[in-house]
């Protein structure tokens, strides 16, 4: 069983007790007005505080099919107590709430309240208007939802003293626009496996960097295929072995370069998406990623596919000139390849593959 101090909760300006929780899961669903996200984080409030020693959470779905595995309370802990660490949070700061607790990043949110004794504040995930009102010592959100604040006003995060942004790639373009606001902004390495991050990098500040730093409690290698191998005793119950390929730095810092599952090999080279992704971003007036399709000399062929209703002649070749200025010529997408919408996760990132073989069929 849990610790009992890990079962009160500070929510939205009130104290509650453990069974006063345990009142209001089993009222919240016959409220009429509730929304879906506040129904999923009642739901998981009673896994929290009931008697079993593990919740059922659900992997992101990025490189397949969301499935639910079972996750012990006590791995939670330990993960919420290496993120107090590792950000000095106090009992009593404050956290924000504006993520979905159907997967892992919002329960987590959730958890660190509990376990740290931070007051939890909770706002709509798709609507942001409200921010300015709270003073909020931690946050966490997505990239879309980082860009949507933004584009609010460029003032709309300064309530937030420190905000990690994970789930997906944080762009270039939303990368510079961190630079002028005085939240200090982190990207974050982890996955459902790990109970959300295992690893952090400052993305403004004089402490910006490429590289990402692992928490307290996490090692790292590399194995013959050059990716991350993660070990983590606290907080997963067996070593990972991630399909990352990154630049071991030193035995706690590594930088990112791609997954394995997208590398282009195109006539013996080797080209990395997510680099080629990184040079265009903030050039590229569209959504955009870059893949591969067969061919008969080289193996695989590099191409680019953008989001948008429509494309002609003008805005390939304005794509192209880009393209021409910012990267070398194995990088050079050989096809512009367009769709109305990408495929996506239900936690919002591009099914690559998927987009390419509906594009394609």
């Amino acid at each position: 069983m849990l610790d009992s101090n890990y079962s009160n909760l500070h929510l939205n300006g009130q104290y509650y007790s453990t069974e006063e929780l345990r009142s209001l899961v089993q009222s919240f669903p016959h409220q009429p007005k509730s929304e879906s996200w506040e129904k999923e984080m009642w739901s998981f409030i009673g896994q929290w505080i009931n008697d079993e020693p593990y919740i059922i959470a659900h992997t992101s779905g990025s490189t397949g099919h969301p499935k639910p595995i079972r996750i012990h309370k006590q791995r939670m802990v330990h993960s919420a107590l290496a993120t107090g660490i590792h950000f000095n949070l106090k009992k009593g700061q404050s956290a924000l709430l504006c993520l979905p607790c159907h997967y892992i990043a919002g329960m987590m949110m959730v958890v660190r309240s509990f376990v740290l004794g931070l007051e939890l504040r909770t706002i709509p995930p798709n609507d942001l208007s409200d921010l300015p009102k709270y003073e909020i010592d931690f946050a966490a959100m997505v990239p879309m939802q980082v860009s949507k604040a933004l584009k609010i006003g460029s003032n709309h995060l300064d309530s937030i003293e420190q905000l990690i942004i994970g789930g997906a790639p944080v762009s270039g373009e939303l990368l510079q626009e961190l630079q002028v606001i005085k939240t200090h902004c982190y990207a974050t390495y982890g996955m459902t496996e790990t109970i959300t991050h295992i690893a952090t990098k400052p993305l403004n500040g004089p402490q910006s960097s490429s590289h990402f730093t692992v928490l307290d409690g996490v090692s790292i290698s590399q194995d013959s295929r050059e990716c991350l191998v993660i070990d983590a005793p606290k907080v997963a119950e067996e070593i990972i072995v991630t399909n990352d390929i990154v630049t071991l730095l030193n035995p706690y810092t590594f930088t990112w370069n791609g997954r394995l599952d997208n590398v282009i090999n195109s006539g013996g080279v080797k080209i990395h998406p997510e680099q080629v992704e990184e040079k265009l971003n903030g050039q590229i007036p569209y959504r955009f990623f870059i893949a591969s399709i067969p061919h008969e000399l080289l193996g695989e062929q590099v191409i680019m596919v953008i989001e948008s209703d429509v494309i002609n002649d003008g805005i390939i070749s304005t794509i192209q000139q880009t393209n021409k200025a910012f990267l070398t010529t194995f990088e050079l997408p050989k096809q512009i390849l367009h769709t109305p919408s990408f495929l996506e996760t239900p936690s919002s990132k591009i099914k690559r593959k998927a987009t390419l073989a509906q594009i394609l069929r």
